[in-house]
């Protein structure tokens, strides 16, 4: 009978635990009360860029006599069927719903107005009536 710790996976991974683990004196220290007192930073360093991946030194230019995909189409496109760039074109919702709310008030300051005149015409109408009698 072979015991789970003699089998060669747990040996493996006792060997992968100790190289990608270590549990050496460089990684906690004891401080005078006995406590263990671990690192509080790493140091890291980094890698550079690929070489295809543009960097802020290395901005893309345009090459001499060639325009972009996105001038030949507005260039090559009868104006009719062209329409406004997505990110060109842009509207204010704010506008909208304040334009909306403008629509409103405007519509409810007619609606009352013709209410005091038509109330007013009324009230004139009964106090001439009432001279009269």
């Amino acid at each position: 009978m072979v015991w789970p710790a003699e089998r060669p996976i747990s040996k493996s991974a006792e060997r992968i635990a100790r190289e990608l683990w270590p549990t050496d004196a460089a990684a906690s220290t004891i401080d005078e009360e006995g406590r263990p007192r671990f690192r509080s930073s790493v140091t890291v360093t980094i890698l550079l860029p690929p070489p295809w991946q543009l960097t802020p030194d290395t901005a893309p230019t345009p090459s001499r006599g060639a325009i972009s995909r996105q001038e030949m189409l507005r260039m090559m496109t009868p104006r009719e069927y062209s329409t406004p760039p997505m990110g060109g074109g842009s509207v204010d919702p704010g506008s909208i719903v304040q334009g909306i709310r403008s629509a409103w008030r405007d519509w409810q300051a007619r609606r009352f107005q013709k209410r005091v005149t038509r109330e007013l015409e009324e009230l004139e109408r009964r106090n001439r009536a009432a001279e009269e009698e």
